[in-house]
């Protein structure tokens, strides 16, 4: 709120009908926020920012507020985005998959016998239901550590490389995970990083204001 006047500011990778549905509840309207070539010190590496999910760009400023570290920032929402992010601040990119419900939703459409109900997650599963459900949390948790382990390599052994994760899907995962790996690495939890990302930037934007000569 500045001078009894309302900003909202927001990010999303939806079309533009759901933003204009978003608004209609709000009492201002919302200025969404691009992903951008570079913001509070973190260089974007994507090719061309414009097509970068918003959500991926501001999950990344967020995650500094609890990781100065290398990091892989996790997101598990519709997709899971596994995106590395540097210890000295370059934002390299990062992979998008199919998330729990798009993957069970593409078995049951495209093959036989395979339309299931929802089982657990186990070592060795024995039901069809149980080996879809692993299958699932395998992908996720693999993607995680292929990309943990790119970023390692390339920020060095015996430099830390942590993992922020996102997403309604992020406790299951993170329990999912190799023992001995979240023993290794700080593995953090953070409902609503996307959030903090879009706070991070407003404070940034406040605090250029309030130094400019009156």
């Amino acid at each position: 709120r500045s001078d009894d006047r309302t900003r909202i500011v927001g990010c999303a990778v939806c079309g533009d009908l759901k933003k204009a549905l978003v608004e209609a509840h709000l009492t201002a309207p919302v200025r969404w926020l691009p992903s951008m070539p570079q913001a509070l010190g973190i260089r974007n590496h994507y090719r061309n920012p414009a097509e970068h999910g918003s959500d991926r760009w501001f999950n990344a400023l967020g995650s500094r507020r609890f990781s100065q570290n290398a990091c892989v920032v996790v997101s598990c929402g519709t997709a899971v985005t596994t995106d590395a992010l540097t210890e000295d601040n370059h934002y390299l990119g990062g992979t998008i998959m199919p998330g729990f419900h798009l993957m069970k939703e593409a078995l049951a459409a495209k093959t036989a016998n395979l339309d299931r109900p929802a089982g657990k997650v186990y070592p060795f599963p024995t039901t069809t239901p149980n080996a879809i459900t692993s299958g699932m949390m395998d992908a996720v948790c693999g993607a995680v550590i292929m990309m943990h382990g790119r970023l390692q390599q390339k920020t060095g052994e015996g430099k830390p490389v942590d993992v922020i994760i996102t997403g309604g899907g992020a406790s299951k995962v993170v329990n999912a995970l190799p023992k001995q790996f979240v023993l290794d690495n700080t593995v953090k939890i953070v409902d609503n990083l996307v959030i903090y990302g879009l706070l991070n930037w407003v404070a940034h934007e406040q605090e250029q204001t309030d130094t400019l000569p009156e």
